[in-house]
């Protein structure tokens, strides 16, 4: 009985600390993708592209480096981030252009189709949506150019197709040294 006293009183220590260790570091990953996440706003229709959204991987914090280091998030927020300003129901369809790897969309708003990227219920004036944009992005273009990738989110009206509004994105890497594409 002493023999088991003996060994539970530090075991029980060992896991309280790596239990309090593991806990400090979940917020901690958690505010660092916080900080680094950019987040964007749009008026719909726009009267004019929207301001650019600029990820640089340099401001990526070590969590983020070490567990996700090419993925990236730009996001809406969760106050909702696209409005409708105009006097007539919206129905949207989000497209993406010119993005290198993978894109995923998501929405918190009931009714988005990611597959699709269509908002199936129209957006009513002066209501507001949420938007993620989730990217994967190659790591070569990380690590061999300063300017990673020029792109930009489209808002489509889906009843005419006519532009509602863009969003340009600039994803870079300021830590890099730009290099030629190394095709001579």
């Amino acid at each position: 009985m002493k023999k088991q006293l003996k060994y539970s009183l530090p075991i029980s220590i060992f896991l309280f600390i790596a239990t309090v260790l593991i806990a400090i570091g979940a917020g901690y990953y958690k505010n660092s993708l916080s900080t680094e996440k950019p987040s964007f706003k749009i008026n719909l229709p726009a009267e004019k592209t929207n301001s650019k959204v600029v990820y640089n991987f340099s401001n990526q914090g070590l969590p983020k480096k070490l567990v996700q280091p090419k993925k990236i998030s730009i996001a809406t927020g969760h106050g909702g981030g696209i409005t409708n300003v105009g006097k007539e129901p919206l129905s949207i369809k989000v497209e993406t252009e010119d993005f290198i790897g993978t894109v995923k969309l998501s929405s918190t708003t009931p009714g988005f189709d990611p597959s699709t990227g269509i908002f199936t219920k129209p957006l009513l004036p002066r209501k507001s949506v949420t938007l993620d944009v989730e990217l994967d992005i190659p790591s070569e273009k990380i690590k061999h150019s300063e300017i990673i990738n020029n792109a930009a989110i489209k808002f489509i009206n889906t009843k005419d197709g006519s532009l509602l509004g863009t969003v340009p994105v600039q994803v870079i890497n300021s830590t890099t040294v730009a290099v030629n594409d190394m095709k001579h």
